[in-house]
């Protein structure tokens, strides 16, 4: 069953404007809403934790897909499970036509929450949250909500992608995490290209010609000259007595003089050391209601051929017909 068409609900903080309260059913919290399919509800609160809280409890609530969502102040979750701030005029076009996809669905009571809630509203986008709080980084809410027992709404998102329920809309990012344990929580440091120490340091070196002994420019200063510190040779002129070796770093650990350190990954979750080129590259997206998922909305299920093999056989309903020869 549908709700009034009037029938909207204000949650959190009583409205300032009588306007509004003359549209809306005022209530303290969630709880309060009915267990109807559709309708249009705003959470009103003073601080973002209480308002998170509330669209939290609301998406637990059988039916909540199919629901016009407003706030009165954004949120970063608020921006990926609502369809925005109030505005009067926006909520109401919106609402419209939610109510008239929804009054021609033929299967509201079994449709799949998000494949739900993207058909209602082509506007509606399943949209990444970014946290540091996150292993891995970014995460989509509204799935999270949706089904909360998922171990990874990435892996989820993926699979639904592959399936045509859902496509890319928008490239939000590119980031690499951890081909062990998959956490985004990296760090890159250098390391010396011969023992993989960390106890590498930049330095300034010279080259006596006379008998090829490199060091640390400081170790050639003798009496506010440079002198080799090997052969006693002074070193007048760059180019003729000596010059500066390409290699500009040392390895504490190993001695070892070299031009470029290696760079590789420490995962700070889980403690591996991994090469900059295993890493796992991760593409996160804005993701739209893809071509299964646009049928499954209209038509409840899923239209599957049969899995073609040497040993079986399929029937003859899944071939087209041949056209006659002269129609």
């Amino acid at each position: 069953m549908l709700t009034s068409n009037s029938h909207f609900f204000w949650v959190g903080n009583p409205a300032d404007d009588s306007q509004i309260n003359e549209k809306f059913t005022q209530l303290e919290n969630i709880a309060g809403l009915p267990s109807a399919l559709g309708g249009l509800v705003c959470i009103h609160h003073d601080n973002a934790e209480e308002i998170d809280a509330s669209l939290k409890a609301f998406y637990s609530r059988p039916g909540s897909w199919s629901w016009c969502v407003f706030v009165t102040k954004a949120t970063p979750l608020s921006e990926c499970v609502t369809d925005g701030v109030y505005d009067e005029q926006l909520a109401s076009s919106t609402w419209d036509g939610m109510r008239s996809r929804l009054e021609t669905m033929k299967h509201r009571s079994t449709v799949d929450p998000l494949v739900g809630w993207l058909g209602v509203n082509r506007e509606r986008r399943v949209k990444p949250l970014k946290s540091i709080t996150s292993t891995s980084i970014y995460s989509y809410p509204i799935i999270d909500l949706f089904f909360p027992d998922l171990s990874s709404t990435y892996r989820y998102v993926l699979a639904e992608q592959k399936q045509g329920v859902l496509e890319n809309d928008q490239l939000i990012d590119r980031i690499r995490v951890c081909s062990k344990c998959n956490s985004g929580h990296l760090n890159y440091i250098e390391v010396c290209p011969s023992c993989s120490s960390i106890d590498i340091e930049s330095q300034s070196s010279l080259h006596c010609f006379t008998c090829g002994h490199v060091g640390d420019q400081q170790s050639f200063l003798r009496r506010g000259k440079l002198e080799c510190p090997k052969c006693l040779t002074q070193l007048r002129h760059i180019g003729v007595d000596y010059d500066r070796p390409l290699e500009n770093h040392v390895c504490n650990s190993c001695s070892h003089l070299f031009v470029e350190a290696s760079t590789v990954s420490h995962c700070l979750s889980c403690s591996s050391q991994i090469a900059v080129e295993d890493l796992v590259v991760r593409k996160i997206y804005k993701m739209s209601l893809g071509e299964t998922g646009e049928y499954t909305f209209q038509h409840g299920k899923v239209a599957q051929a049969p899995t073609l093999s040497i040993k079986g056989k399929v029937d003859v309903s899944f071939f087209p017909e041949p056209a006659c020869v002269g129609q």
